[in-house]
């Protein structure tokens, strides 16, 4: 059950959450006329715009300031990161595990979501090669009731993170950090604060 302080409390976080983005954008507007960075967009579009070049190397040879070291640690640094993260099908079954779900009791946590079976199925499938919608994505984080750090890394492992920009995602952010993992309960502060559901149908 949700009541009017409840909501109060997620008005009172977005409205923080509001303040901090706007100072993180005046932090950005600073930094970016401190190190000049508006010069250096036309070296990053020679970069990523050449198709005769197949790597960021052979790119980077095209660059007048070719002693750059962002540029030429761009790529290692790309590299490091597709090493470092864990698949999104990989970390899910094991956030699965660990939540007490196997494959005898899977139909338990995607019915709890109202996830298609053949959704889920498909996810979890070891041919599956796509990622799935950040929505999605929500529902297994609340599904499985996971704190913000492994929230976090379920959503960084497909690419994904909580955008400040959009309220939905503050709301959902807001209930992982409140621990509020009703399927009911989350459905009624996004509709009541952003006009959206995200387990029933609008």
């Amino acid at each position: 059950m949700i009541y009017e302080a409840d909501i109060e409390r997620v008005k009172a976080y977005l409205e923080e959450n509001l303040k901090q983005k706007n100072r993180l954008l005046d932090e950005i507007k600073s930094f970016v006329a401190e190190n000049k960075i508006a010069d250096n967009v036309a070296k990053l579009a020679v970069l990523f715009s050449n198709p005769k070049k197949t790597t960021l190397s052979e790119n980077l040879d095209s660059v007048e300031d070719k002693d750059d070291e962002i540029f030429f640690n761009l790529e290692s640094w790309m590299d490091e990161q597709r090493r470092n993260r864990e698949s999104f099908r990989n970390l899910l079954l094991k956030l699965l595990k660990e939540k007490g779900y196997s494959k005898e009791n899977y139909p338990e946590f995607y019915n709890k979501i109202f996830m298609d079976r053949r959704m889920f199925s498909r996810i979890i499938s070891e041919n599956y090669q796509g990622i799935p919608e950040k929505s999605t994505i929500f529902k297994f984080i609340l599904g499985l009731e996971l704190d913000l750090s492994d929230a976090n890394k379920l959503l960084e492992s497909a690419g994904h993170c909580f955008n400040c920009y959009r309220e939905f995602d503050m709301i959902v952010k807001f209930c992982v950090v409140n621990a509020i993992f009703d399927v009911d309960d989350v459905d009624e502060i996004l509709y009541k604060l952003n006009g959206k559901t995200l387990f029933s149908l609008e």
